[in-house]
């Protein structure tokens, strides 16, 4: 079989969760992956496939101190491009030494090694700015995909999850349906009997995950609400213990996909950030929630609108949080979307690899 090397972008933990199905998935069919990536990305992969060696790469982070996505990016441009060079020389010399015949990149754009079958996993295309914004944006990402012989996008061929971010014209796009790390998880009952009145689950980049924590916590405080945030911090040296943060709020730092399950389905109201990733768990496990952004990410804001849509999410900003009527709003819902996510498009796309 052939060896497949898995660079993961280190984005949160979104990549990293949605990655591990397919990784496991590739293990199973009796491929060598190689799973590479930093941060906490790497953590988290490294908990999830203790038997394998995660390889570390350079740090590919861009941090989100402001609302503006253009004044993110543009303070941070210099840095982006010399993580690309790393990026690109590690990959190289991680390729060779693996004599690695297929690179399978979630959203790591400059991952592609020639020599090798290169296929990029991502969603985001087109990123949602104002048009003079969006061509140069836009035209970088293109430049990026040429590298790349087939693009995997984790969603149907009616884009019913990604909207307009995925939309491209090209022979190289394979669909490969909702992929969630809950897929063919079986859950661990916890040892901690209490049911949740809210369970918040953290994700993403700082400082902007630190400052949702923090709003949370100030409007959740004295509400009478039993309450566990469930902060998105691995560390692979401390165990991750459960501790009272105020007088109704508990924290812990994470959670494995199995200890997470149950809780999703026992607690009353969900909190999440509107990334793609948990956007594909949320619809996976058919569960409902109040997303909330992350602030100078345009991409969030654009999918917590697009699933605003069909009346199965509530969603508002962190500069304009009203957790009360969030509430009453999610008392009103059904439960969420329920999508079709078997392994077929995943597995239709496996089949079609390439034997090295």
């Amino acid at each position: 079989m052939a060896t497949i090397l898995f660079p993961v972008l280190n984005w949160g933990l979104g990549h990293a969760s949605r990655s591990s199905h397919v990784i496991r998935y590739l293990l199973e069919k009796g491929y060598q992956v190689i799973p590479a990536s930093d941060g906490t990305a790497h953590m988290y992969l490294q908990q999830r496939f203790p038997s394998l060696k995660v390889h570390r790469l350079p740090a590919l982070t861009i941090r989100y101190p402001y609302h503006n996505a253009i004044l993110n990016t543009g303070l941070q441009s210099m840095h982006l491009l010399q993580s690309f060079i790393r990026d690109k020389a590690a990959m190289r010399q991680l390729a060779l030494e693996a004599k690695a015949d297929i690179v399978l990149s979630d959203h790591r754009l400059a991952a592609a090694v020639s020599g090798c079958f290169n296929i990029i996993l991502m969603h985001q295309i087109n990123i949602p700015l104002s048009w003079g914004l969006a061509m140069p944006a836009n035209a970088i990402t293109r430049y990026f995909l040429a590298k790349y012989h087939e693009i995997w996008i984790p969603d149907t061929p009616e884009r019913l999850l990604s909207g307009q971010l995925s939309r491209i014209k090209s022979s190289k796009v394979r669909f490969v349906g909702p992929l969630s790390h809950f897929a063919g998880v079986a859950p661990i009952p916890s040892l901690d009997k209490a049911h949740w009145d809210v369970l918040v689950i953290l994700s993403g980049p700082e400082p902007q995950r630190t400052y949702f924590e923090e709003a949370l916590m100030h409007h959740l405080q004295g509400s009478g609400l039993k309450t566990l945030i469930v902060q998105g911090l691995p560390d692979k040296n401390q165990p991750s213990t459960l501790r009272q943060c105020r007088d109704n709020i508990h924290c812990i730092p994470f959670l494995s996909p199995g200890q997470l399950l149950p809780l999703i389905f026992e607690s009353r109201y969900l909190i999440a950030r509107s990334g793609y990733s948990t956007i594909m768990d949320l619809i996976t496990l058919g569960k409902t929630a109040l997303l909330v952004p992350t602030p100078g990410q345009p991409e969030q804001n654009y999918l917590a609108m697009h699933l605003l849509k069909n009346g199965r999410f509530v969603f508002q900003k962190q500069s304009e949080l009203n957790i009360q009527t969030a509430f009453l709003q999610l008392d009103r819902l059904e439960e969420g979307i329920t999508l079709d996510t078997g392994t077929s498009p995943l597995q239709r796309a496996i089949e079609h690899l390439p034997a090295g």
